[in-house]
């Protein structure tokens, strides 16, 4: 039976580690949970990879110098790691701007009722396009102040209280509804 090739293997899991860290990352929405998950895993991993390319030669043998055994750092497991940091952390944020990993209800995507991912406070699209639609300021802002969306949070209806015209109002629509 043959021996597997261990240094190819090592390469392809210290690849797929950086992938793993990256893919959690860009998968966290909560800033401090994607820093810290991320920041504890790449130490680990890090460290690993760097290790794995550091060898010393010459210990206890003909070729040891004056200064002790030498050490050479290879640099292709910590670039495999970076490598694969960087490609999962764009899967894990395609895949949590897509909904990839969630579940899709028929009732809100045949209604057209769907919350935009990625959108910032989660307005639904049938509501964006009725405020869009609307000209005048004063049904616009009771539009607004009557919408769920605003009604769950008290800052933003502070905000659209505050506002006096059809420019911080449309302003107002398009932070609720851009993606």
């Amino acid at each position: 039976m043959p021996i597997p090739n261990r240094r190819g293997l090592g390469a392809v899991y210290i690849a797929l580690s950086g992938g793993c860290v990256g893919f959690l990352a860009g998968l966290s929405v909560s800033p401090v949970a994607g820093a810290l998950l991320s920041a504890i895993t790449a130490l680990v991993v890090g460290i690993t990879g760097t290790l794995a390319g550091v060898q010393v030669s010459g210990a206890g043998d003909s070729t040891a110098n004056a200064l002790g055994p030498r050490i050479t750092v290879n640099a292709l497991p910590v670039a495999l790691l970076l490598m694969g940091m960087v490609a999962g952390s764009v899967i894990g944020v395609a895949t949590r701007t897509h909904n990839w990993l969630g579940v899709p209800t028929a009732d809100k995507q045949q209604s057209g009722n769907v919350q935009s991912p990625g959108v910032l406070y989660s307005a639904r699209t049938s509501e964006c396009s009725e405020w869009r639609a609307i000209e005048a300021e004063n049904p616009l802002k009771e539009n607004l102040i009557a919408s769920e969306t605003i009604k769950g949070n008290s800052k933003l209806s502070n905000l659209v209280q505050a506002c006096d015209n059809k420019q911080c109002l449309d302003a107002v629509v398009e932070l609720l509804c851009s993606n």
